[in-house]
């Protein structure tokens, strides 16, 4: 987050309180990668400000689709 300090026990508090939302693309991506969303719970990610809720943007499995990427997991192909 550009500007702004990105306050970590915000993100924790507001995951562990399920305030938080996927965007179509991060459902998408978590439903093609057998991705449970306990297992994301835990993940950093931006804040939307009303309502104030995390917003997951993207996720993904690398593993799960390793065609495309590099060896390293770090970028596409």
């Amino acid at each position: 987050m550009r500007g702004s300090v990105l306050d970590v026990e915000k993100i924790r508090r507001l995951a562990a309180q399920g305030k938080y939302e996927f965007s179509k693309h991060a459902e998408r991506e978590r439903e093609l990668d057998m991705i449970y969303v306990w297992e994301l719970e835990d993940a950093l990610c931006a804040v939307k400000a009303d309502p104030e809720e995390l917003l997951l943007i993207t996720v993904y499995d690398p593993s799960e689709r390793p065609d495309k990427w590099t060896e390293n997991y770090r970028k596409r192909r």
